[in-house]
């Protein structure tokens, strides 16, 4: 499987596991927004980036270099939307706040 499809099937499972939740969530179509999943309820907007942990690599150095991509870019800070970095490490989601992570 390529790279592009596994990275798409955790986007889907991104979305699905918010859908569960309670959340409307949607896949950015060939991910060419900033980000992969957009979610949203009453409660707010959820704007997230989805990744796999690759072997080797620390969960902070994908959020640094998740950051890095947004060098040059104005930040969405809006009262009720939240940045997110979702990492998929052995089954598990580790949730960041892309923000914090700068």
């Amino acid at each position: 499987m390529s790279n592009y499809r596994r990275g798409r099937a955790l986007e889907y499972l991104c979305a699905k596991e918010l859908r569960v939740a309670g959340w409307y969530a949607q896949r950015t179509a060939g991910s060419r927004s900033p980000f992969d999943v957009i979610a949203w309820n009453r409660s707010g907007i959820r704007l997230i980036q989805v990744k796999k942990l690759p072997e080797g690599r620390s969960v902070e150095a994908v959020l640094k270099a998740a950051v890095l991509a947004w060098r040059g870019r104005e930040w969405p800070i809006l009262d009720g939307v939240s940045v997110e970095l979702w990492i998929r490490k052995l089954g598990l989601w580790i949730v960041k706040d892309l923000r914090e992570g700068m």
